[in-house]
């Protein structure tokens, strides 16, 4: 709606363009606003994208380059502390266990059937909690119905304290999302935050592996491959070095690039070369 009343009122003003994803999904809404699309990108003073590799991959970025910055998403995460019952409760459930935690909607592009799976190649000991609700829910609890899978939790919508304390206590964070719906994955800066390292996919064309960069923050892995995501979760976890090395890489990551003092203050650097330019 915004691109449409930019059409018709045509102001003088300068246009910024905060471009998060291209349309990858709605194709036949596509074909009506392409043209309004069109106008809109060749109308935008400035653009800016979340990551370099979504640059290089979409159509409408790549052939105007001249006009595209890079804006990382960044958060300030607020740490918080856990009601000491709820605390002990989740502790006594998890006793002994090496956690890997996930978290989502429950949506199509997000991969869980795939780290489901992976997980009944995980050894003794390792349980991996999803953490969030969506329309694939029923299909991901079918999964864990008919494959027996016993190391899987899936534990809903969970509130922010619940969060805190998943992120604080499991072993690593997990991103097995399969399609390029997935653009940033800002849970991942979450997961930095916290100096948890990430196992990730390698979307073509997403900014997913940008974020979590390979042998820095954690470790990236072909899109819909079991086998992969397990052997990448179990050789981060069982060697002490390299999981040390991650974890501080993931930490140092959040501090250089993604918190929101960062994010702010080059948005405002590029809003003052604007005005200025």
């Amino acid at each position: 709606m915004s691109g449409i009343a930019l059409f018709l009122c045509r102001p003088k003003a300068k246009v910024v363009l905060h471009w998060h994803s291209d349309i990858l999904k709605q194709k036949f809404l596509l074909i009506l606003y392409k043209p309004i699309l069109n106008w809109l990108v060749n109308r935008a003073d400035l653009i800016l994208a979340t990551s370099p590799n979504y640059i290089d991959d979409s159509d409408y970025l790549k052939n105007n380059r001249h006009k595209v910055k890079i804006l990382q998403i960044g958060l300030d995460v607020e740490k918080k502390e856990l009601a000491s019952k709820r605390d002990e409760d989740l502790r006594r459930k998890y006793f002994g266990k090496k956690v890997i935690f996930s978290l989502g909607r429950l949506a199509y592009y997000k991969g869980f059937d795939y780290l489901i799976r992976a997980a009944k190649f995980l050894p003794e000991g390792y349980v991996v909690v999803i953490a969030g609700d969506g329309p694939e829910r029923a299909k991901l609890e079918e999964i864990i119905k008919k494959e027996s899978i016993v190391n899987v939790y899936l534990v809903g919508k969970i509130d922010e304290n619940d969060k805190d304390w998943y992120f604080k206590n499991c072993q690593l964070f997990t991103l097995s999302s399969i399609f390029k719906t997935e653009a940033f994955a800002i849970v991942q800066v979450e997961a930095m935050a916290y100096g948890k390292p990430i196992v990730s996919t390698e979307i073509k064309g997403s900014g997913v592996s940008w974020v979590n960069l390979h042998n820095v923050s954690g470790l990236s892995v072909p899109i819909k491959n079991v086998s992969a995501l397990a052997e990448a979760i179990v050789k981060l976890t069982s060697d002490e070095n390299l999981y040390k090395r991650l974890s501080d890489g993931s930490l140092n990551r959040y501090h250089n690039y993604f918190t929101g003092k960062i994010m702010i203050e080059k948005l405002l650097e590029y809003y003052n070369q604007l005005f200025q330019s």
